[in-house]
């Protein structure tokens, strides 16, 4: 599948369309959308629009260089590694917030600088830095 329309099932709540050949996404007019998973495609944008109820994205192995999140302060869970993200910033949502034991996957050689919340405690970032979940050379800052 090259191309998916979602644009008339407004109460899509659950959106898997991984393993495909997407370059884009809209789910703009998805506002009730908490789970999305698109990993495997080679999507270089994904059109979020106003909707804010996102709780899970995996968009892992895509063309992806950017991702802004600023408006899912639900956000629990965010697989992205294998883009070509150069900064994430994961400060207003709730990853971290002790939901998830492995929250975050955001391995990249290209992610420079990730921004996390302060005080969070993210076990696999801050501490063991694991290669499997955030390159080694990624700059970690905390914003209030």
């Amino acid at each position: 599948m090259t191309e998916l329309n979602v644009s008339k099932n407004v109460a899509l709540n659950y959106l898997n369309c991984a393993t495909n050949k997407l370059t884009s996404l809209d789910i703009s007019k998805n506002p009730a959308l908490t789970y999305l998973n698109c990993n495997n495609n080679t999507i270089s944008r994904i059109n979020f629009g106003d909707g804010d109820a996102l709780e899970e994205l995996r968009c892992q192995s895509n063309r992806l260089t950017e991702l802004n999140l600023s408006k899912f302060a639900s956000l629990s869970l965010l697989g992205c590694a294998y883009n070509q993200m150069t900064t994430l910033d994961v400060s207003m949502t709730a990853i971290g917030s002790g939901k998830e034991s492995t929250p975050l996957s955001c391995q990249m050689e290209s992610l420079k600088t990730l921004y996390l919340k302060t005080g969070w405690e993210i076990q696999y970032i801050t501490v063991d830095r694991s290669p499997n979940f955030i390159h080694v050379n990624t700059v970690i800052e905390y914003k209030d």
